[in-house]
């Protein structure tokens, strides 16, 4: 298996046979390469996009947080919506899933829902859900730092906050002053990346 799976609490070692776990998705992930490209500004920049490429929030991957076990980096970033808003129905069915589109869609039925509030703290939990992905799984985090000297940018033609704002086919993806997202989840990576590359525990994997 691709996520390396850590010593659980019972607790947690339940969620594993919990109604709509299905671990089989998890074993011998497959994933796309990808390579740097070099934008009109001269930097170099690494396009991620499906749910087959390991940056993908999509992509299936173990890690404990608070005593949890999530299966991908959208479990924990819907589950944390849903418990931000105080929804806990919606966060039990959230646990309950193994298919992020499932989790994703269930993270737009959270009741009580404040975008002006969740803008204040999404990012930074974010954050959190691909610090834990990454330090907990080496063989995707060797993937994140072959990256290293690009900057990373989700090439999501809808996404206009995570992502750029324009797909793969789409020219434009190589001048940075033509994209119509924020590419919050690409920057998001791309300064994690460095951040654990400088982590002494860490630098034998650069």
């Amino acid at each position: 298996m691709i996520a390396e799976i850590f010593n659980f609490d019972d607790s947690v070692k339940n969620q594993i046979n919990a109604p709509g776990f299905d671990s089989k998705k998890f074993e011998n992930c497959e994933f796309e390469s990808v390579s740097a490209q070099n934008g009109v500004d001269g930097q170099f920049y690494t396009f991620f996009y499906r749910s087959k490429n390991v940056f993908s929030n999509f992509y299936p991957s173990f890690f404990v947080a608070h005593g949890i076990l999530f299966n991908c980096s959208e479990q924990y970033f819907m589950y944390q919506k849903a418990r931000y808003f105080n929804d806990l129905e919606i966060a039990a069915e959230i646990l309950q899933n193994s298919d992020p589109a499932t989790i994703k869609s269930l993270g737009r039925k959270v009741k009580n829902f404040d975008v002006k509030k969740w803008d204040k703290v999404s990012i930074s939990i974010m954050k959190t859900a691909n610090y834990y992905k990454f330090v907990q799984n080496p063989t995707l985090r060797a993937e994140l730092f072959k990256t290293k000297g690009s900057t990373l940018a989700e090439a999501s033609p809808r996404d206009t906050i995570w992502g750029i704002g324009f797909g793969m086919a789409n020219n434009n993806i190589l001048d940075p002053k033509k994209w119509r997202g924020k590419n919050q989840l690409g920057f998001i990576l791309t300064k994690l990346r460095d951040y654990l590359m400088e982590k002494p525990e860490f630098k034998h994997e650069c």
